[in-house]
């Protein structure tokens, strides 16, 4: 079984080697790796290169200028081929440990996504209460919106069979971090079975610096997206 995991990056520099490091090390030659970096304006690309320099066979990077998670990923899944491709937060909020519970549970399903609340679930560091907050809400707007089942549709840390990505990465448009939503109905439209597992999850520490004006905006930018998607989709359920 080949996987390769998407790796998003935007302006990583100070949390990304310890993310990389820890995978690579985790993981044997069997799981392959790209950086997509999207709209860095600081050193992320030079740490990047100097782990594939080191692991050129199993590391690769694309870069581009459009920012956001859901282009980046996007990008991802266009530009990879193996039979499982997953994708993972730079800031290690996932660890490898944790990752491996997702690729194990795939070979059974079409998708697995990781949840930070479903039972079983830990949060081993959470730094930032405003967020944690803002999350919860904003979970609660999205079940009421888009009737999504989960738990979790947010954690980033997710693995599909390669028939998955093929079918609905067409589908995709969204660029901020309602692209999850997105990606979560596209599955649930062309019925491919989808498991929720239960992860312990950190948040880095860098998340200390984000203000509730700046999780405010984000919040309301995220919802507006959600409300389009889910009428895009509307028709279709």
């Amino acid at each position: 079984m080949s996987v390769t995991v998407i790796i998003p990056a935007y302006n990583e520099e100070k949390r990304i080697s310890k993310t990389l490091q820890e995978y690579l090390q985790y993981f044997d030659d069997s799981v392959r790796f790209f950086i997509v970096l999207n709209g860095c304006r600081d050193n992320t690309e030079n740490v990047v290169q100097f782990w594939q320099k080191k692991y050129s066979h199993r590391l690769s990077y694309a870069v581009f200028k459009e920012s956001g998670k859901g282009f980046a990923i996007r990008k991802g899944f266009e530009l990879v081929s193996d039979e499982i491709v997953g994708f993972t937060d730079a800031d290690n909020s996932t660890t490898a440990r944790e990752f491996d519970k997702l690729l194990q549970r795939i070979k059974s399903t079409d998708v697995v996504i990781g949840s930070r609340y479903a039972p079983g679930a830990s949060e081993i560091q959470r730094v930032n209460l405003l967020r944690k907050v803002a999350g919860k809400l904003f979970h609660i707007a999205v079940r009421i919106i888009t009737f999504l089942p989960f738990y979790d549709t947010q954690c980033g840390a997710k693995v599909f069979q390669k028939k998955v990505i093929d079918t609905i990465t067409p589908e995709l448009r969204i660029n901020d971090m309602a692209f999850d939503i997105e990606l979560l109905l596209a599955c649930r439209y062309y019925k491919f079975s989808i498991d929720e597992v239960p992860v312990a999850w950190s948040e880095g520490e860098a998340s200390t610096s984000i203000t509730a004006n700046s999780i405010l905006i984000k919040s309301i930018q995220m919802l507006f997206s959600v409300i389009r998607v889910r009428l895009r989709y509307l028709l279709r359920f």
